[in-house]
Parts: structure tokens; sequence; C-alpha cells
């Protein structure tokens, strides 16, 4: 190490280092965060990340305080460089670490709070360090400094959070007494609280997101079984569904009056995911009566006519779908399965104008595509059939459907 560290000429001579280096640093954590939020972006984990070279004076002043608590260690310091990735969730935290460890050696790992008892109020975050990856002759950096990057891992709350801690706290040259301590410990906490809650709600939203794929796809497999020439066939499906007892709807009936719209409309969406297609539908009917909006009008008979096509009661599902689209015109969905029973029917011209409405309101749904697809194969629009299929491929590549459609009607185009 350097002795005498308070001289004015070290400190001259390592601002002289700061001024040749400083703008190469700088350069390299930019393009690590560039290549870190291409990476991210990639897996869908949303993030902000921000950068920085420690400044001079607080390099220093750091400096000197370890060297003070050891004087031995010639490389005391490891945040001169540092990058804040901060995520929505706490969910989001691991993604980001795993996807760190995918891309970079993680040299050394901290979690803020394991250090830190239930008495004490300080940000909670993870710190990853990596090595340093500028070229060999600029691997000193600057005097006294591992030849690492620091990077730190935050939800959104608690980067606000280490913000104004760092003001009130580490940038006051007032300690704070006992009052202004349990003050930051409660709001310390509340924050933390909210960061659970945030990810209740999120875990929620995935569950409900999950089910409504779940009930999509009883309706799709439903319609991709069945065929044009005999659509009013048996479904097995339905054969499946839980039967309610009449009894049951009764009993349920009192408790289900003092409802409102929301907790009827939750309650018949699990039961229609469980297949419980009786008491679903006596729901979704109790919930449409409780409703005065449209856009929940739209969802309930939406939903209830999935459930009549799930029963092939086909013209209770037309009757419901016509209410939802013209309740909220924007329905992309119930276009799409009106479409399908009109497909089923063999209504053709009926069914390509439901597809072609939900295609405008959303041209990436690869099944609208499929079904539209079809419906020109049955006419024998052979050109028009291959032309969407070709965009379901566009979307999705992999679809193994589509690839199968594909090359029937490719067949049929070549002699």
């Amino acid at each position: 190490m350097i002795e005498h560290l308070d001289t004015a000429s070290l400190w001259n001579k390592l601002q002289v280092q700061f001024e040749n280096q400083e703008s190469g640093l700088n350069r390299t954590l930019a393009d690590i965060v560039k290549t870190l939020k291409a990476e991210f972006d990639a897996k869908n984990i949303s993030c902000t990340i921000k950068k920085r070279v420690k400044k001079r004076s607080s390099y220093y002043a750091k400096l000197k305080d370890a060297y003070k608590s050891d004087p031995s260690d010639d490389q005391p310091l490891t945040d001169l460089l540092g990058i804040r990735v901060i995520v929505p969730f706490l969910e989001d935290i691991q993604s980001a670490v795993e996807e760190l460890r995918n891309s970079y050696e993680i040299l050394e790992r901290q979690d803020k709070k394991e250090s830190l008892s239930f008495r004490e109020f300080s940000y909670d975050s993870i710190h990853l360090l990596i090595p340093y990856p500028g070229a060999e002759d600029t691997l000193e950096i600057i005097h006294g400094n591992q030849k690492v990057i620091e990077i730190q891992i935050r939800t959104t709350l608690q980067d606000a959070w280490a913000e104004v801690e760092h003001q009130l706290i580490y940038k006051t040259p007032v300690n704070p007494d006992q009052i202004v301590k349990r003050k930051m410990a409660s709001l310390n906490a509340n924050l933390a609280l909210s960061d659970i809650i945030f990810q209740e709600i999120r875990d929620n939203q995935k569950q409900l997101l999950k089910e409504s794929q779940s009930r999509m796809e009883m309706v799709q497999n439903k319609a991709f079984e069945s065929t044009p020439k005999d659509p009013f066939v048996h479904n097995p499906n339905a054969a499946s569904a839980k039967q309610t007892n009449v009894e049951d709807i009764e009993d349920i009936e009192d408790i289900e009056d003092s409802c409102n719209f929301e907790i009827l409309l939750q309650k018949a969406l699990s039961s229609h995911t469980n297949k419980d297609y009786t008491l679903a539908l006596s729901l979704y009917h109790k919930s449409i009566d409780k409703c005065v909006d449209k856009q929940g009008l739209s969802i309930a008979h939406h939903h209830a006519g999935m459930v009549y096509f799930m029963l092939s009661q086909y013209e209770s599902a037309i009757s419901n779908f016509d209410l939802a689209v013209t309740y909220n015109p924007k329905n992309e969905r119930a276009f799409i399965n009106r479409g399908i029973i009109h497909q089923l029917k063999n209504q053709l011209s009926l069914a390509i104008q439901d597809f072609k409405i939900a295609i405008e309101l959303n041209h990436d749904q690869v099944d609208t595509w499929l079904h539209l697809a079809n419906c020109y194969l049955q006419r024998y629009e052979l050109s028009d059939a291959l032309g969407a299929i070709n965009q379901a491929i566009i979307i999705d590549p992999q679809h193994p459907r589509a690839h199968s459609l594909q090359l029937e009607i490719s067949e049929k185009l070549i002699p």
C-alpha cells in the first residue's frame, strides 16, 4: 500500500488517475448496461438499469477509512464501479440474479437483509460482484480498488427507500435520535410490506391469467376437434364437466343475492375453470343482473357464451356473444368465439367476418389466423387460406397446428 494517504501529493496523484481512467470506466459500464438491458428484455424481465463511477471525494474518503481499519489490505474497495438494477416486484430480483449468473462469473453475493437484526432499519437489496472486463493494461483501474464491478439489485420501493435514507441519514451531520429511528423503522416496514402485497397481487393476476387461458383452451380444443359437417355431436369435454345438484344451487342463491357483481363474477369464473358449468351459468346470470357497467356486462355475457358453447348449446352461446360485442365492440375474444360457432354451423361468410374483425383488434393472435385459414380452406379459396396460415406461422414459427394446416393447403395447391 501507499503510505501517508492523507498527503496532498498523493491526493493529487489519485486525481490524475481519475482523470486518465474515468471516461474509459464509464464507457465500459455503459457497454455492460447495454448488454444487460438486451438480455433482460429478451427474458421479459422489466427493469431500469443505472451506472456510476464513484465520485472522487467519496472514493478518497472511503479509501482513507479502509486503510485505517486494515493497513495491510492493498485493495480494500469493491464499489468504485457500480451498476444498479431496479425491478418492479420481489420475484424479479431472483430472475435478475439468475440472468446475471448465466452471463457473468459471480465472485461474491451479499443479501443486505440477512445482516440486519429485526430492530435495524436500512435499505434491502442484493449485491453481486463480477470481474471488471477491461483490457489487461487497464485492470489496475484506480489505486486501492479491486478489479470488480458491484451490481445492486432492488425493487422500485427498495430503491426509493435507499435514496431517501441516504439523504436523511448519511448526508446529514446530525445523528438520528430514537424518535427518528423509530419513524424510519416504521416507514421501512411499511415499504417492505408494500413490496410483499404488490407481489401477492402479481401472483393473483398470474393465477387469474392462467385460469383465463385454461378456459380459452377448452373452447379452442373443442373447436379444433369438431368438424363443420357434424358440429352438434356430443362433446366429450362437456361429459367430463362436474354436475351441480339443483339443491346445491338453491342453497347458494340466498348467499349470492347479497354479493356484488365482482364477487359473483369471480365465483362464476372459478366454477367455469373447474368445469362446474351448471353453477357457472347460474352465477354468470346472477352477476349480469347485478351489473350496470357495459364492460362488465360484456365480460359476463362472453364467459356465459363460452359455457353454453362447451355444453353444445350453440344458439344460447351466440346470443351471449352477440350481447358481449354489443356492450363492448372491442371484445376480440367474443368475435373469435362467435366466429367459431358460425364456422361449425358452416356459416363461413359470417365466420370470416368475425375473424377479420378480431384480427383488426389484435393482429398477433395465432388461433384467429388458424380459424380464418380453415374457413378459406373449407371454401376452397386456397390462396387466401395459405396467406392466412403463413401469417400464423410468422407470429409463432413453432406452432404445430399451423405447420400441419400449411402442409395440407400446400398439397392441395400443387397439382
